[in-house]
């Protein structure tokens, strides 16, 4: 979470615990127990899931837009293989802490 603050400073010192809100209608992307938030202007990152424009960020590990995924079906069969491969970084890189494979759009032959 951290670092997709633009002032990480800001947030709750002593290993509190945040949560991502996934909801594309919620201003809030991180909330603690304690009362504290932040919302999509307290980050440096845009959050594709927030706003899934063609031109939003999905794949943060490697640079891939909405857009660029629907256009492309390999570029899903690229990042299900970096993925297999542990090159992605998911934890740090996608906003949410989580692999970005289950927002993917599916193809007609997608199970």
């Amino acid at each position: 979470m951290l670092h997709h603050l633009a002032r990480p400073w800001r947030a709750a010192a002593g290993g509190s615990s945040y949560f991502f809100c996934p909801e594309p209608g919620c201003e809030i992307v991180y909330f603690e127990a304690g009362g504290q938030v932040f919302g999509r202007s307290d980050l440096r990152t845009a959050v594709g899931v927030k706003a899934p424009a063609p031109e939003a960020t999905l794949c943060y590990c490697f640079g891939v837009t909405y857009g660029a995924a629907e256009a492309d079906p390999a570029i899903r069969a690229f990042v299900v293989n970096e993925t297999r491969n542990k090159t992605c970084s998911c934890e740090v890189s996608n906003p949410s802490g989580t692999c970005c494979l289950k927002n993917f759009p599916r193809g007609p032959d997608a199970a």
